[in-house]
Protein backbone atom coordinates (compact mmCIF):
# COMPACT_ATOMS: atom_id res chain seq x y z
CA UNK A 1 0.00 0.00 0.00
CA UNK A 2 2.79 2.44 0.87
CA UNK A 3 4.50 1.73 -2.44
CA UNK A 4 1.30 2.37 -4.41
CA UNK A 5 0.65 5.62 -2.57
CA UNK A 6 4.25 6.70 -3.17
CA UNK A 7 4.04 6.03 -6.92
CA UNK A 8 0.71 7.84 -7.28
CA UNK A 9 1.82 10.81 -5.16
CA UNK A 10 5.04 11.35 -7.11
CA UNK A 11 3.35 10.90 -10.49
CA UNK A 12 0.49 13.30 -9.74
CA UNK A 13 2.78 15.83 -8.07
CA UNK A 14 5.21 15.95 -10.99
CA UNK A 15 2.33 16.04 -13.50
CA UNK A 16 0.78 19.00 -11.68
CA UNK A 17 4.10 20.86 -11.61
CA UNK A 18 4.69 20.27 -15.31
CA UNK A 19 1.17 21.43 -16.17
CA UNK A 20 1.57 24.67 -14.21
CA UNK A 21 5.20 25.60 -14.79
CA UNK A 22 6.84 23.17 -17.18
CA UNK A 23 7.11 22.70 -20.91
CA UNK A 24 7.31 19.63 -23.11
CA UNK A 25 10.88 20.19 -24.31
CA UNK A 26 12.39 20.52 -20.84
CA UNK A 27 10.23 17.68 -19.44
CA UNK A 28 11.40 15.35 -22.23
CA UNK A 29 15.02 16.27 -21.54
CA UNK A 30 14.49 15.60 -17.82
CA UNK A 31 13.10 12.14 -18.61
CA UNK A 32 16.35 11.35 -20.42
CA UNK A 33 18.33 12.78 -17.50
CA UNK A 34 16.58 10.43 -15.06
CA UNK A 35 17.24 7.43 -17.32
CA UNK A 36 20.94 8.26 -17.77
CA UNK A 37 21.42 9.04 -14.08
CA UNK A 38 19.83 5.73 -13.06
CA UNK A 39 22.18 3.85 -15.39
CA UNK A 40 25.24 5.45 -13.84
CA UNK A 41 23.94 4.93 -10.29
CA UNK A 42 23.21 1.23 -10.85
CA UNK A 43 26.52 0.77 -12.62
CA UNK A 44 28.73 2.16 -9.85
CA UNK A 45 26.84 2.09 -6.54
CA UNK A 46 28.23 -1.31 -5.56
CA UNK A 47 31.85 -0.30 -6.13
CA UNK A 48 31.46 2.88 -4.08
CA UNK A 49 29.46 1.05 -1.38
CA UNK A 50 32.31 -1.43 -0.92
CA UNK A 51 34.77 1.39 -0.36
CA UNK A 52 32.43 3.18 2.04
CA UNK A 53 31.79 0.01 4.07
CA UNK A 54 35.53 -0.62 4.37
CA UNK A 55 36.26 2.83 5.79
CA UNK A 56 33.06 3.43 7.80
CA UNK A 57 31.91 0.04 9.05
CA UNK A 58 29.08 1.52 11.11
CA UNK A 59 27.16 2.48 7.95
CA UNK A 60 27.84 -0.78 6.09
CA UNK A 61 24.17 -1.92 6.11
CA UNK A 62 23.15 1.42 4.57
CA UNK A 63 26.13 1.74 2.23
CA UNK A 64 24.39 0.60 -0.95
CA UNK A 65 21.37 2.85 -0.38
CA UNK A 66 23.59 5.85 0.41
CA UNK A 67 25.88 5.35 -2.57
CA UNK A 68 23.10 4.68 -5.07
CA UNK A 69 21.20 7.78 -3.93
CA UNK A 70 24.33 9.95 -3.87
CA UNK A 71 25.46 8.97 -7.37
CA UNK A 72 21.98 9.44 -8.81
CA UNK A 73 21.50 12.87 -7.23
CA UNK A 74 24.92 14.12 -8.31
CA UNK A 75 24.40 12.94 -11.89
CA UNK A 76 20.86 14.29 -11.98
CA UNK A 77 22.00 17.70 -10.71
CA UNK A 78 24.86 17.88 -13.22
CA UNK A 79 22.78 16.81 -16.23
CA UNK A 80 19.76 18.90 -15.27
CA UNK A 81 21.92 22.00 -14.86
CA UNK A 82 23.21 21.40 -18.37
CA UNK A 83 19.65 21.02 -19.69
CA UNK A 84 18.56 24.29 -18.08
CA UNK A 85 21.59 26.06 -19.52
CA UNK A 86 20.87 24.74 -23.02
CA UNK A 87 17.14 25.43 -22.88
CA UNK A 88 17.16 28.95 -21.48
CA UNK A 89 14.60 30.10 -23.97
CA UNK A 90 11.28 28.21 -23.63
CA UNK A 91 10.27 26.09 -26.62
CA UNK A 92 6.52 26.10 -27.18
CA UNK A 93 4.75 23.59 -29.42
CA UNK A 94 1.46 25.43 -29.29
CA UNK A 95 -0.99 26.12 -26.49
CA UNK A 96 -3.16 23.02 -26.98
CA UNK A 97 -0.21 20.66 -27.44
CA UNK A 98 1.50 22.08 -24.36
CA UNK A 99 -1.60 21.76 -22.18
CA UNK A 100 -2.02 18.10 -23.12
CA UNK A 101 1.65 17.15 -23.39
CA UNK A 102 2.99 18.74 -20.21
CA UNK A 103 0.95 16.63 -17.74
CA UNK A 104 1.53 13.49 -19.83
CA UNK A 105 5.28 14.07 -19.71
CA UNK A 106 4.90 14.78 -16.01
CA UNK A 107 3.21 11.44 -15.42
CA UNK A 108 6.01 9.60 -17.23
CA UNK A 109 8.68 11.58 -15.39
CA UNK A 110 6.99 10.97 -12.03
CA UNK A 111 6.73 7.25 -12.81
CA UNK A 112 10.46 7.07 -13.51
CA UNK A 113 11.35 9.06 -10.40
CA UNK A 114 9.16 6.81 -8.23
CA UNK A 115 10.95 3.80 -9.73
CA UNK A 116 14.31 5.23 -8.73
CA UNK A 117 13.06 5.95 -5.19
CA UNK A 118 11.65 2.42 -4.80
CA UNK A 119 14.84 0.85 -6.18
CA UNK A 120 16.88 2.76 -3.62
CA UNK A 121 14.48 1.78 -0.82
CA UNK A 122 14.83 -1.90 -1.70
CA UNK A 123 18.51 -1.73 -0.66
CA UNK A 124 17.74 -0.35 2.81
CA UNK A 125 17.99 -2.58 5.93
CA UNK A 126 14.28 -2.21 6.73
CA UNK A 127 11.51 -4.81 7.18
CA UNK A 128 10.73 -6.65 3.94
CA UNK A 129 7.15 -5.29 3.79
CA UNK A 130 8.45 -1.77 3.15
CA UNK A 131 8.06 0.14 0.93
CA UNK A 132 5.78 -2.64 -0.32
CA UNK A 133 5.36 -6.37 0.25
CA UNK A 134 6.93 -7.96 -2.83
CA UNK A 135 6.65 -11.45 -1.32
CA UNK A 136 4.48 -13.10 1.30
CA UNK A 137 5.92 -12.82 4.77
CA UNK A 138 5.15 -16.34 6.03
CA UNK A 139 6.10 -18.47 3.04
CA UNK A 140 7.71 -16.38 0.27
CA UNK A 141 7.79 -17.86 -3.23
CA UNK A 142 10.59 -16.50 -5.43
CA UNK A 143 8.61 -17.34 -8.57
CA UNK A 144 5.63 -15.21 -7.54
CA UNK A 145 6.71 -11.61 -6.86
CA UNK A 146 3.99 -8.98 -6.41
CA UNK A 147 5.27 -5.85 -8.20
CA UNK A 148 4.27 -2.35 -7.14
CA UNK A 149 1.79 -0.28 -9.13
CA UNK A 150 2.90 0.01 -12.80
CA UNK A 151 6.09 -1.88 -11.88
CA UNK A 152 7.99 1.41 -11.62
CA UNK A 153 11.12 -0.01 -9.98
CA UNK A 154 11.04 -3.04 -12.28
CA UNK A 155 11.31 -0.73 -15.29
CA UNK A 156 14.33 1.12 -13.89
CA UNK A 157 16.21 -2.11 -13.16
CA UNK A 158 15.07 -3.72 -16.42
CA UNK A 159 16.23 -0.69 -18.38
CA UNK A 160 19.71 -0.98 -16.87
CA UNK A 161 19.73 -4.76 -17.48
CA UNK A 162 19.25 -4.14 -21.19
CA UNK A 163 22.00 -1.52 -21.24
CA UNK A 164 24.48 -3.62 -19.27
CA UNK A 165 24.09 -6.64 -21.57
CA UNK A 166 25.47 -4.78 -24.56
CA UNK A 167 27.53 -1.98 -23.04
CA UNK A 168 29.87 -1.26 -20.13
CA UNK A 169 31.89 -4.36 -20.92
CA UNK A 170 35.12 -5.09 -19.08
CA UNK A 171 38.34 -5.02 -21.12
CA UNK A 172 39.04 -8.72 -20.69
CA UNK A 173 35.60 -10.20 -20.22
CA UNK A 174 32.06 -8.83 -20.47
CA UNK A 175 30.20 -8.51 -17.19
CA UNK A 176 26.48 -7.95 -17.14
CA UNK A 177 24.40 -6.61 -14.27
CA UNK A 178 21.58 -8.80 -15.63
CA UNK A 179 23.74 -11.82 -14.81
CA UNK A 180 25.67 -10.79 -11.71
CA UNK A 181 22.45 -9.47 -10.14
CA UNK A 182 19.80 -11.47 -11.94
CA UNK A 183 16.31 -10.66 -10.61
CA UNK A 184 17.84 -7.80 -8.63
CA UNK A 185 14.64 -6.59 -6.93
CA UNK A 186 13.67 -10.13 -5.93
CA UNK A 187 17.15 -10.54 -4.52
CA UNK A 188 17.06 -7.38 -2.42
CA UNK A 189 13.57 -8.05 -1.00
CA UNK A 190 14.17 -11.74 -0.27
CA UNK A 191 17.46 -10.80 1.37
CA UNK A 192 15.54 -8.89 4.07
CA UNK A 193 13.17 -11.64 5.22
CA UNK A 194 14.90 -12.35 8.53
CA UNK A 195 16.23 -8.99 9.68
CA UNK A 196 14.33 -9.38 12.94
CA UNK A 197 16.31 -12.59 13.63
CA UNK A 198 19.73 -10.91 13.56
CA UNK A 199 20.47 -11.98 9.99
CA UNK A 200 22.71 -9.47 8.20
CA UNK A 201 22.14 -8.26 4.64
CA UNK A 202 25.81 -8.50 3.65
CA UNK A 203 29.17 -9.63 4.98
CA UNK A 204 32.23 -7.55 5.82
CA UNK A 205 34.53 -9.93 3.91
CA UNK A 206 34.19 -12.75 1.35
CA UNK A 207 32.14 -15.44 3.06
CA UNK A 208 31.66 -18.37 0.66
CA UNK A 209 33.88 -20.79 -1.26
CA UNK A 210 33.14 -23.58 -3.70
CA UNK A 211 35.28 -26.45 -4.98
CA UNK A 212 37.30 -25.66 -8.08
CA UNK A 213 36.10 -28.98 -9.51
CA UNK A 214 32.99 -31.02 -8.84
CA UNK A 215 31.13 -28.13 -7.19
CA UNK A 216 27.95 -29.13 -9.02
CA UNK A 217 26.74 -32.61 -9.87
CA UNK A 218 23.50 -34.52 -10.58
CA UNK A 219 21.50 -35.43 -7.51
CA UNK A 220 21.20 -39.19 -6.90
CA UNK A 221 18.01 -40.99 -7.81
CA UNK A 222 15.47 -41.74 -5.12
CA UNK A 223 15.66 -38.51 -3.11
CA UNK A 224 13.41 -38.42 -0.06
CA UNK A 225 12.60 -35.87 2.63
CA UNK A 226 13.19 -36.41 6.35
CA UNK A 227 9.82 -38.16 6.64
CA UNK A 228 10.76 -40.61 3.90
CA UNK A 229 8.44 -39.12 1.29
CA UNK A 230 9.84 -39.11 -2.26
CA UNK A 231 10.94 -35.80 -3.76
CA UNK A 232 9.91 -35.45 -7.39
CA UNK A 233 11.53 -33.00 -9.78
CA UNK A 234 9.22 -30.41 -11.36
CA UNK A 235 8.61 -30.90 -15.07
CA UNK A 236 11.46 -29.64 -17.22
CA UNK A 237 13.86 -29.25 -14.30
CA UNK A 238 16.94 -31.21 -13.28
CA UNK A 239 17.89 -31.84 -9.62
CA UNK A 240 21.46 -30.70 -8.98
CA UNK A 241 23.57 -30.66 -5.84
CA UNK A 242 25.81 -27.65 -5.30
CA UNK A 243 28.48 -27.62 -2.60
CA UNK A 244 28.82 -24.21 -0.99
CA UNK A 245 31.20 -23.59 1.88
CA UNK A 246 30.42 -20.96 4.52
CA UNK A 247 33.53 -19.51 6.15
CA UNK A 248 33.31 -20.00 9.91
CA UNK A 249 35.55 -16.99 10.63
CA UNK A 250 33.10 -14.55 8.99
CA UNK A 251 30.61 -13.84 11.74
CA UNK A 252 28.21 -12.03 9.40
CA UNK A 253 27.78 -15.33 7.56
CA UNK A 254 26.85 -17.50 10.56
CA UNK A 255 23.13 -16.88 10.18
CA UNK A 256 21.40 -16.78 6.84
CA UNK A 257 18.21 -17.81 5.09
CA UNK A 258 17.95 -19.85 1.92
CA UNK A 259 16.52 -16.72 0.32
CA UNK A 260 19.99 -15.19 0.79
CA UNK A 261 21.71 -18.04 -1.04
CA UNK A 262 21.16 -18.70 -4.73
CA UNK A 263 22.74 -19.92 -7.92
CA UNK A 264 22.58 -17.97 -11.17
CA UNK A 265 22.16 -19.92 -14.38
CA UNK A 266 22.55 -19.18 -18.08
CA UNK A 267 21.15 -20.81 -21.17
CA UNK A 268 23.35 -23.63 -22.40
CA UNK A 269 25.48 -22.59 -25.35
CA UNK A 270 28.93 -21.44 -26.46
CA UNK A 271 28.86 -18.37 -24.18
CA UNK A 272 27.45 -20.11 -21.11
CA UNK A 273 30.84 -19.83 -19.36
CA UNK A 274 31.01 -16.02 -19.69
CA UNK A 275 29.67 -13.34 -17.36
CA UNK A 276 27.78 -11.51 -20.10
CA UNK A 277 24.14 -11.73 -21.08
CA UNK A 278 21.19 -12.39 -18.79
CA UNK A 279 20.91 -14.77 -15.86
CA UNK A 280 18.18 -16.81 -14.18
CA UNK A 281 18.11 -17.16 -10.40
CA UNK A 282 17.37 -20.46 -8.64
CA UNK A 283 16.94 -20.75 -4.87
CA UNK A 284 17.64 -23.96 -2.93
CA UNK A 285 14.95 -26.50 -2.18
CA UNK A 286 16.89 -27.64 0.89
CA UNK A 287 20.15 -29.33 1.86
CA UNK A 288 21.39 -32.90 2.23
CA UNK A 289 21.25 -34.58 5.63
CA UNK A 290 21.98 -38.10 4.34
CA UNK A 291 23.07 -39.93 1.17
CA UNK A 292 19.62 -39.39 -0.38
CA UNK A 293 17.79 -37.49 2.34
CA UNK A 294 16.96 -33.80 1.97
CA UNK A 295 15.81 -31.34 4.61
CA UNK A 296 13.46 -28.90 2.90
CA UNK A 297 13.71 -25.25 3.94
CA UNK A 298 11.34 -22.37 3.34
CA UNK A 299 13.01 -19.28 1.94
CA UNK A 300 12.61 -17.34 5.20
CA UNK A 301 13.90 -20.08 7.54
CA UNK A 302 17.17 -19.29 9.29
CA UNK A 303 20.18 -21.60 9.06
CA UNK A 304 22.86 -21.19 11.73
CA UNK A 305 26.35 -22.57 11.09
CA UNK A 306 27.91 -20.77 14.05
CA UNK A 307 27.92 -23.82 16.29
CA UNK A 308 29.26 -26.28 13.73
CA UNK A 309 32.16 -28.38 14.93
CA UNK A 310 34.72 -30.30 12.92
CA UNK A 311 38.01 -29.59 11.23
CA UNK A 312 38.69 -26.77 8.83
CA UNK A 313 37.62 -23.17 8.57
CA UNK A 314 34.71 -23.83 6.21
CA UNK A 315 31.34 -25.44 6.80
CA UNK A 316 30.48 -27.23 3.56
CA UNK A 317 26.81 -27.78 2.77
CA UNK A 318 25.35 -29.64 -0.21
CA UNK A 319 22.26 -27.75 -1.35
CA UNK A 320 19.63 -29.18 -3.66
CA UNK A 321 18.50 -27.00 -6.57
CA UNK A 322 16.00 -27.70 -9.31
CA UNK A 323 17.53 -26.15 -12.43
CA UNK A 324 15.70 -25.78 -15.76
CA UNK A 325 17.05 -28.45 -18.10
CA UNK A 326 18.11 -25.93 -20.76
CA UNK A 327 20.20 -23.90 -18.31
CA UNK A 328 23.52 -24.40 -16.53
CA UNK A 329 24.73 -22.86 -13.21
CA UNK A 330 27.54 -20.32 -13.56
CA UNK A 331 27.55 -18.46 -10.22
CA UNK A 332 26.82 -19.05 -6.56
CA UNK A 333 25.72 -15.89 -4.74
CA UNK A 334 25.30 -15.19 -1.04
CA UNK A 335 23.63 -12.23 0.63
CA UNK A 336 24.16 -8.91 -1.17
CA UNK A 337 27.89 -8.88 -1.80
CA UNK A 338 29.23 -12.41 -2.37
CA UNK A 339 29.52 -14.21 -5.69
CA UNK A 340 31.83 -17.02 -6.82
CA UNK A 341 32.06 -18.83 -10.13
CA UNK A 342 30.90 -22.41 -10.48
CA UNK A 343 32.68 -24.93 -12.64
CA UNK A 344 30.50 -26.87 -15.11
CA UNK A 345 28.52 -29.75 -13.55
CA UNK A 346 30.38 -33.06 -13.52
CA UNK A 347 28.84 -36.35 -14.55
CA UNK A 348 27.32 -38.76 -12.04
CA UNK A 349 30.39 -41.02 -12.00
CA UNK A 350 32.60 -38.08 -11.02
CA UNK A 351 30.38 -36.68 -8.29
CA UNK A 352 31.81 -36.37 -4.75
CA UNK A 353 30.52 -37.95 -1.58
CA UNK A 354 27.47 -36.23 -0.14
CA UNK A 355 28.08 -34.09 2.93
CA UNK A 356 25.39 -34.46 5.58
CA UNK A 357 24.75 -31.14 7.27
CA UNK A 358 23.17 -31.49 10.71
CA UNK A 359 22.23 -28.27 12.48
CA UNK A 360 24.08 -27.94 15.77
CA UNK A 361 26.44 -30.80 14.91
CA UNK A 362 29.08 -31.21 12.27
CA UNK A 363 29.10 -31.71 8.54
CA UNK A 364 30.35 -35.14 7.57
CA UNK A 365 30.87 -36.89 4.28
CA UNK A 366 28.52 -39.78 3.73
CA UNK A 367 30.33 -42.66 2.07
CA UNK A 368 28.42 -44.98 -0.25
CA UNK A 369 27.55 -48.36 1.28
CA UNK A 370 30.07 -51.18 0.90
CA UNK A 371 28.99 -53.45 -1.95
CA UNK A 372 27.89 -56.98 -1.20
CA UNK A 373 30.43 -59.79 -1.90
CA UNK A 374 28.71 -60.67 -5.17
CA UNK A 375 28.88 -57.05 -6.30
CA UNK A 376 32.55 -56.86 -5.30
CA UNK A 377 33.29 -59.93 -7.37
CA UNK A 378 31.49 -58.42 -10.36
CA UNK A 379 33.56 -55.22 -10.01
CA UNK A 380 36.76 -57.25 -9.78
CA UNK A 381 35.82 -59.22 -12.85
CA UNK A 382 35.12 -56.03 -14.71
CA UNK A 383 38.55 -54.67 -13.84
CA UNK A 384 40.24 -57.92 -14.91
CA UNK A 385 38.38 -57.76 -18.21
CA UNK A 386 39.83 -54.30 -18.84
CA UNK A 387 36.53 -52.46 -18.28
CA UNK A 388 35.87 -49.71 -15.73
CA UNK A 389 33.70 -50.98 -12.83
CA UNK A 390 30.28 -49.48 -12.22
CA UNK A 391 30.59 -46.49 -9.89
CA UNK A 392 28.17 -45.20 -7.31
CA UNK A 393 26.48 -41.83 -7.82
CA UNK A 394 28.54 -40.26 -5.05
CA UNK A 395 32.35 -40.31 -4.85
CA UNK A 396 34.99 -38.08 -3.31
CA UNK A 397 35.74 -34.63 -4.71
CA UNK A 398 38.50 -32.06 -4.43
CA UNK A 399 37.91 -28.74 -2.63
CA UNK A 400 39.85 -25.60 -3.51
CA UNK A 401 39.38 -21.88 -3.12
CA UNK A 402 37.42 -20.24 -5.95
CA UNK A 403 37.95 -16.89 -7.62
CA UNK A 404 35.93 -14.20 -5.85
CA UNK A 405 34.11 -11.98 -8.31
CA UNK A 406 34.74 -8.30 -7.91
CA UNK A 407 31.86 -6.34 -9.46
Amino acid sequence: MIGTILVLTIMLGVAAYQFLKGNIARATATILVVLFSSVIALGYFELLAGLLADYVTSVAPWAQLICFSLIFLLCFALFQTTVIALLKEPISLGDLVEKIGRPLCGLILGWLISGVVLTAASMAPIPNNYPYARFKDRNPDASKPAPVLLNADGFIVGWFNKVSQGSFKAIREPKSFALLHADFLNQTYLNRHALDKEVTLMTNSPAIVVPSKAATWPAPDGLVDKEGQPINSPAGQTPLLVRIGIKKAVRDAEKFTTSQLRIICKDKGPDSHTLGGAGFTVYPYGYMVGPKTVEKKRLNEVINVGGQSGEGNVCNIDFLFFVPSHRVPVLAAFKLNNAVRLSPPVSADQSPSVIAFITGGSSQKVEPPTPAPQEQSREGAAEQAGREPDLMDVTRGLVADPTILQN
